[in-house]
């Protein structure tokens, strides 16, 4: 048996659905850890993604895409917003790998800085848009 066969029975698709390597590319960017590391105990829509992130809602909408693609996180819908959280299959499929990324979300500045900001900082779009 390979190492592979040792992390993963199939390389291909891992517990939860998605493949090692789809995991993996999707984790290997700043900004869509970043996004995660938000996420990881609460719902949020892109703007407000956008705002946190100061970042343009296009560029936040693509890494969440990616982030959902791999199967780490899903959508539901709750009145006008799209909101976005970490998939319970991914948490439960990947037990090791999801408790690294819990630890060092509480480790490392960038991310608890991004975590101690609340979404009741956040302003409603005064325009009357919707994430």
């Amino acid at each position: 048996m390979g190492l592979h066969a040792i992390i993963c029975v199939d390389v291909h698709k891992c517990r939860g659905g998605k493949g090692m390597t789809e995991i993996f590319k999707a984790l290997s960017d700043l900004t869509r850890l970043r996004l995660l590391a938000l996420v990881w105990d609460k719902e949020y829509c892109v703007c407000e993604f956008a705002e946190l992130l100061e970042q343009k809602q296009s560029n936040v909408s693509r890494h969440l895409s990616i982030l959902k693609q791999a199967g780490i996180l899903e959508r539901l819908r709750q009145d006008r917003h799209t909101l976005y959280r970490v998939s319970r299959d991914f948490i439960d499929g990947n037990r090791n790998l999801t408790g690294y990324l819990e630890e060092r979300f509480r480790r490392e500045l960038v991310f608890r800085k991004d975590r101690s900001w609340q979404s009741t900082d956040l302003e409603e779009p005064s325009d009357g848009t919707v994430c």
